[in-house]
């Protein structure tokens, strides 16, 4: 089982996804994907947080790879 945190917001779902399925390419073992992410759109309105869509397409995207493979919301 491999254990991996990726934080961040929006903006960086498409190199998230770009790391993941890299990792997927070339490695067969359990994931366990966490994803760490904050909403501060008062701050700046492009900070939106990762959404629960977002995670659930990738949660059924490592599922693919491993059917014990998880990106818990």
């Amino acid at each position: 089982m491999i254990n991996l945190m990726y934080a961040g917001n929006t903006k960086v779902f498409d190199g998230m996804l770009t790391s993941i399925l890299s990792i997927l390419k070339h490695n067969n073992d359990e994931l366990n994907i966490y994803i760490l992410t904050v909403d501060l759109h008062d701050f700046n309105a492009n900070y939106l947080p990762i959404t629960d869509e977002q995670i659930v397409f990738l949660d059924k995207l490592v599922k693919e790879k491993n059917k014990n493979s998880v990106v818990p919301l």
